[in-house]
């Protein structure tokens, strides 16, 4: 951290904000809108916290009602992009393609949407055995490697499982997660920050069946993550529906 700047303290974070923040994230996912009982649903929080959340952006403009779903407005839309997972596989095709050139494995983009991970975007080489991501679905913070990077990177102690406050304190530090068939037997993946380290931003994870997995592989993919998301910019063009077989 560089000098004369201070750190933010957890006590100067509004967690109401950030708790608005994830709401419009998850709506930002569904164009179409969502009932409040899903959007409950899907947060994990009591109703009344979501209802009054909803209300404030309501007020402010950035959602609206209708055939009772809420969704975005397009007063929100005008400063921000409506496509969000169409951009962000624009943005990644390019580093996701020569990361994949790089392990021959599985590699994912995913995103966080309200309590849970989507895979947005992936590319598989055709080995024999794959790992076979299941595409735009939802998976806990815990069952993937994507999920335990988001929980540490978002410093939240209270949300980190009890008795690995000490491995997700070093995710947060370090900005790798793994995991190690901890959800899905037979698959080991790591996970890395992509382009950037912010909230809501895609992050990126190589994923091998056990039977081709050793540790000096995954020490190679921490480092081509590292090296080509500084030497690959940003992809700018056609954008891709991602979920694709390399030869």
């Amino acid at each position: 951290m560089a000098k004369g700047v201070k750190r933010t303290q957890d006590r100067s974070v509004s967690t109401s904000l950030l708790k608005g923040l994830d709401v419009v994230s998850l709506l930002a996912a569904y164009p179409e809108g969502l009932r409040t009982i899903e959007i409950t649903e899907k947060m994990g929080w009591p109703r009344s916290n979501v209802v009054r959340i909803l209300q404030s952006l309501e007020d402010y403009g950035f959602v609206a009602y209708s055939n009772r779903k809420c969704a975005l407005t397009e007063l929100f839309y005008s400063w921000s992009q409506r496509d969000r997972y169409g951009r962000f596989r624009q943005q990644y095709r390019g580093l996701l393609t020569a990361l994949s050139e790089k392990v021959r494995e599985l590699v994912l983009l995913g995103v966080r949407e309200g309590r849970g991970i989507v895979h947005i975007d992936c590319i598989e080489w055709d080995h024999a055995i794959r790992v076979a991501p299941a595409p735009l679905t939802v998976h806990g913070f815990l069952e993937s490697a994507i999920g335990k990077l988001v929980l540490g990177r978002e410093g939240r102690s209270e949300d980190w499982p009890e008795g690995k406050e000490d491995e997700y304190q070093k995710i947060k530090q370090e900005g790798i997660a793994w995991n190690r068939e901890e959800s899905v037997p037979g698959v080991i993946a790591v996970a890395a920050y992509g382009y950037s380290v912010g909230k809501g931003e895609p992050l990126l994870a190589v994923a091998w069946p056990t039977s081709r997995f050793n540790e000096e592989k995954g020490r190679d993919a921490i480092r081509w993550i590292k090296e080509l998301r500084e030497s690959v910019v940003p992809s700018v063009g056609a954008g891709s529906d991602g979920f694709g077989y390399v030869d």
